[in-house]
């Protein structure tokens, strides 16, 4: 059809110029209301190399992160290393906010810091190269050497805001790896938890009330 079209054109051009104008401009204009059904009906397109896709419009409401998020497991800065590993393994949880007196959060424990004290124990580290080489050689010395809680934290975490929608919560997550992220209020007080579990069964909600294909019924779930 499109090598059709191409002589089509063709000839008109070459047996009356003007005509050729008036066809070219009522094609444009076939064209553009071809890529407007496709994006209309399909989510998708694609025009110049490039590819438009869309995620469906789902009949479930968009959540949240305060609609998602679960009662966090909490560390004290001044536990002990030893007791903040078994309250964890008790808990069946791999990290946890770190909070101060107050209830403002002020840092981050997860499994990775306990296997890098046990890990680098002993270990000489260099003490060479850029600053920022530098900096985590002081930061493993500092976890290798930790007594309590505050030493082996990771301080100042990544955290989202209550009011914030799941999709931002997934896009944060993905950006810094992380599975796990604390909800802080607008006064830096911990109110929350959000998990990449979380973002999934939202994820599952969402997909279980897309709009029904081929005039069927929805299914709720």
């Amino acid at each position: 059809i499109y090598y059709i079209s191409l002589l089509l054109l063709s000839a008109i051009y070459l047996l009356s110029p003007p005509l050729f104008s008036e066809v070219n401009a009522i094609m444009n204009k076939i064209k553009f209301f071809i890529v407007t059904l496709a994006v209309c009906s399909t989510h998708s397109f694609s025009f110049k190399n490039r590819v438009f896709v869309s995620t469906p419009v789902s009949n479930y409401p968009k959540k949240l992160v305060k609609d998602c998020m679960s009662v966090p497991f909490v560390l004290n800065p001044n536990d002990t290393v030893e007791n903040s590993i078994s309250a964890l393994l008790s808990s069946g949880h791999s990290s946890s906010p770190v909070c101060d007196e107050h209830g403002n959060l002020i840092g981050m424990v997860s499994s990775f810091d306990f296997l890098q004290k046990e890990a680098f124990e002993g270990a000489l580290l260099s003490m060479s190269g850029s600053s920022e080489q530098v900096e985590s050689y002081v930061d493993a010395a500092k976890k290798i050497c930790a007594q309590k809680v505050s030493d082996i934290m990771t301080p100042n975490p990544v955290s989202i805001a209550p009011d914030m929608t799941m999709r931002a919560a997934a896009t944060l997550m993905n950006q810094e790896k992380v599975h796990r992220l604390p909800v802080v209020d607008g006064e830096g007080s911990l109110v929350g938890v959000i998990t990449s579990s979380d973002v999934m069964k939202d994820l599952l909600h969402i997909h279980q009330n897309l709009p029904p294909a081929n005039g069927e019924d929805s299914v709720a779930p």
